[in-house]
């Protein structure tokens, strides 16, 4: 479960991609299924929440997202994890993965390109598509931005005016989009 909420905690560490591509606004949130072996129980899900308060850290203001795993859809706890995401004055997108940390790190830059690499907590990070498609259960996505990590071992798949829609990892789907709501 702790590796579940690790990768969950790495998808939505990345909040900006433009801000288009993952809308950043108090009370959005994203719903994701996990799939094949990375579904422990049948209905394992995480629901990813921006929270109505910003933090200040360090003399900055940053959005926190609330990132919650659960193990069935009638749990009532999971296991949570914050972030804390900033947009720089150069557009990158700025935060802090670790609740215990105030070293904030590029989570995503602000010019994307094919081969655009930059390093994160969990690796080197590349864009490896911007018009991708990605076939989920629920839906087809097509015009993505697709992002590996840690030598294509995981990527991320991300829809414009969507945000996050699904995870490979492996070459396996591990999560998908089933509900979002964005205010």
């Amino acid at each position: 479960m702790k590796f579940l909420l690790l990768i969950s905690a790495f998808l939505f560490s990345f909040p900006s991609l433009s801000q288009s591509i993952y809308p950043m606004e108090h009370g959005n949130e994203w719903r994701m299924k996990y799939a094949n072996e990375f579904d422990q129980t049948g209905e394992t899900y995480m629901i990813s929440k921006i929270l109505e308060n910003k933090k200040e850290i360090g003399g900055k203001n940053y959005y926190q997202i609330k990132t919650t795993v659960y193990s069935t859809k009638e749990a009532k706890e999971g296991i949570s994890n914050t972030s804390f995401i900033r947009t720089d004055a150069d557009g990158n997108l700025m935060g802090i993965t670790n609740q215990t940390s105030t070293e904030e790190e590029i989570m995503l830059p602000e010019e994307l390109s094919i081969g655009k690499t930059w390093i994160g907590d969990q690796g080197v990070n590349k864009v490896i598509d911007l018009n991708a498609t990605i076939e989920t259960p629920e839906k087809s996505y097509t015009g993505c931005v697709a992002i590996s990590t840690g030598e294509n071992a995981m990527i991320s798949y991300w829809k414009k005016g969507i945000g996050p829609v699904a995870i490979i990892i492996n070459g396996k789907l591990m999560a998908y989009l089933y509900e979002y709501e964005l205010n």
